[in-house]
């Protein structure tokens, strides 16, 4: 249901819209808190049709592809207060960087750092682009237009804390490895000074 409540939402919000343009939005402004993948997309959105829950027109264009428009019913509306309302599940969290960060330690040091600089590289990226969004959505701030450009602002916001708190753990992650490299060399040089003592 939570991608059919995303949908919902988001024709809602900006409808009518065209599949591609849902498409986009889940890859640009909402990447940080939902993702959808563009094959479920349309059989989802055939799905909300066949319910009643949206409609589509096909928009005739020349010299340029047919689009087709989704907009959400009265009966949609209804479906996507009760998907607000409904109890939320336990939060569960996948992130394959922390995964792999977590067994790392089977890779020489020098991979684990190229490793950690490789998600500082990821976080850098997507950062920007949210920045990007929030200049092109939200470029006078906090002067919301609608309650939809404020909750739009709160999840953009959440995103982008997320991401510099990111690239600080990034930071904080190498310095340790590198720290205990360090110690390590030490260690090992100890050992094999001793080693040569008889």
């Amino acid at each position: 249901m939570s991608l059919e409540g995303a949908l919902l939402g988001l024709i809602s919000s900006k409808g009518p819209i065209t599949g591609y343009d849902l498409s986009k939005t889940f890859r640009t402004s909402m990447a940080h808190y939902w993702h959808a993948r563009h094959g479920q997309i349309y059989p989802t959105l055939d799905k909300l049709k066949r319910r009643g829950l949206v409609t589509c027109r096909k928009l005739i264009q020349r010299e340029r592809p047919n689009k087709k428009l989704y907009s959400i019913t009265d009966k949609g509306r209804a479906e996507l207060v009760r998907f607000l309302r409904a109890p939320k599940r336990p939060l569960q969290m996948k992130n394959e960087g922390l995964l792999r960060t977590r067994f790392s330690a089977h890779l020489p040091l020098d991979e684990a750092l190229a490793h950690i600089t490789e998600e500082r590289e990821r976080y850098d990226l997507l950062l920007e682009s949210y920045r990007e969004i929030e200049r092109i959505e939200h470029g006078s701030g906090r002067d919301y237009r609608n309650p939809d450009d404020l909750y739009a602002f709160l999840t953009l916001q959440r995103g982008i804390m997320f991401l510099e708190e990111s690239l600080r753990w990034c930071g904080w992650a190498q310095s340790e490895i590198e720290r205990y490299g360090r110690q390590n060399r030490g260690r090992s040089a100890r050992r094999s000074g001793e080693g040569g003592k008889g």
